[in-house]
């Protein structure tokens, strides 16, 4: 081939993967599950579980529950308190960062969060585009403005050299990006990419950013069964679930626009939740990765929540709502390589209690009491 025109090919492949935010490749893992549930025992995946109840007191009392972090401490985002409260390893309450007002180092609402954990400090995404920073203990340190547009920052993930990964709600032809790197030292954009999938679905998604312990960064979204690495220069697949005949595609369902996007997306979610849109069987509202397991909440019809583990080495699968000893794990606040953290259902408390190793669980599930703050089940997966 003429090589002038073998560069002018490379050039156009090159543009339009720019054009599409992914870069044009195959050379990423595809998941082959098939959406049956597999008999699993809580001991296929966990060695044992362990209870961490959070202290009940005055200052402490939780309402909602929307993130957990974890360094040296455990730090609990409640955004429907505007609050991140402390805890210490057995559940102690320490303290909380709760500033809600207009003067320095005060924020009317909070939707995300992060730890620095190499500047020794937290920093709180304040929608109206501000992040706030504090220091582990809570004190004020400073404030970043972000650019505008976007008039709405929903979700943030910290990445290298002191930048940060945004998205914000926007509807197809909106002139601003719904995805954004921008820099923490100057609060400049120094990447942005538009998203040709409605944003109105990804209020589906707990969490659209995941951060592995090695650094990676992942851009998730319900509604799809690619997942995305995120670099410095936009996106690339970084993984695919593939559901055979199960798969679905968002892109046929015209998903309406705004001004009415809230009463859109609340009878989309209806539908959804009846089963009325058939063809239309699952999404994923959660997927992390471990150094063993890939894995996804799937959601189905009829608010049916499932569990799925994909052994990285052996290929292996695990699909279950309940484990075989008719335990019901709730939806996962906090994956490491080491363990798995989710909310105990009051209701559920007996059936883990014969799975309790230490007298100190059994007792502390003993006094456990429905209007408690939560107590967090400590999952401790197999070697």
């Amino acid at each position: 081939m003429d090589l002038k025109l073998l560069f002018k090919c490379e050039v156009i492949l090159l543009l339009c993967s720019c054009n599409q935010q992914v870069p044009f490749q195959k050379d990423y893992p595809i998941l082959q599950v098939n959406l049956v549930e597999t008999k699993t025992s809580l001991f296929d995946i966990f060695e044992k579980i362990e209870l961490i109840p959070l202290e009940t007191n005055e200052k402490s009392l939780i309402k909602r529950t929307a993130k957990l972090k974890y360094h040296h401490d455990y730090y609990l985002l409640d955004n429907a308190l505007n609050s991140v409260f402390i805890f210490d390893n057995a559940g102690k309450y320490v303290d909380k960062i709760h500033r809600v007002g207009n003067g320095p180092g005060e924020y009317w609402l909070i939707y995300d969060f992060f730890i620095d954990t190499l500047q020794s400090q937290i920093g709180v995404l304040s929608p109206i585009g501000e992040v706030l920073y504090y220091s582990l203990q809570g004190d004020f340190i400073k404030e970043v403005d972000l650019p505008h547009p976007p008039p709405a920052y929903r979700h943030v993930e910290l990445l290298p050299e002191n930048t940060c990964l945004f998205w914000s709600f926007t509807e197809t032809g909106n002139k601003w990006d719904a995805l954004n790197i921008v820099s923490m030292e100057t609060g400049e954009k120094k990447w942005g990419s538009t998203y040709d999938e409605n944003s109105a679905l990804l209020m589906w998604t707990y969490e659209v950013f995941h951060r592995d312990e090695k650094g990676n960064v992942y851009f998730i979204r319900s509604f799809s069964n690619d997942v995305f690495t995120v670099t410095p220069n936009g996106l690339k697949v970084a993984y695919s679930w593939d559901f055979g005949s199960q798969n679905i595609n968002i892109k046929k369902y015209k998903f309406p626009k705004s001004p009415n996007r809230s009463e859109n997306a609340q009878k989309f979610a209806q539908s959804f939740n009846s089963g009325d849109i058939r063809s239309l069987s699952y999404c994923i509202p959660f997927q992390t990765q471990t150094d063993l397991y890939y894995y996804a909440t799937l959601r189905f019809p009829f608010n049916r929540s499932k569990h799925l583990f994909y052994h990285k080495q052996t290929h292996e699968y695990f699909l279950f709502e309940r484990t075989a000893e008719d335990i019901l794990i709730n939806r996962p606040l906090l994956v490491t390589n080491e363990y798995m953290i989710a909310e105990l259902d009051y209701e559920e408390r007996e059936n883990i209690k014969s799975y309790l190793f230490s007298d100190e669980d059994r007792e502390n599930l003993a006094k456990f009491k429905e209007d408690d703050n939560p107590c967090l089940v400590k999952y401790v997966f197999r070697k």
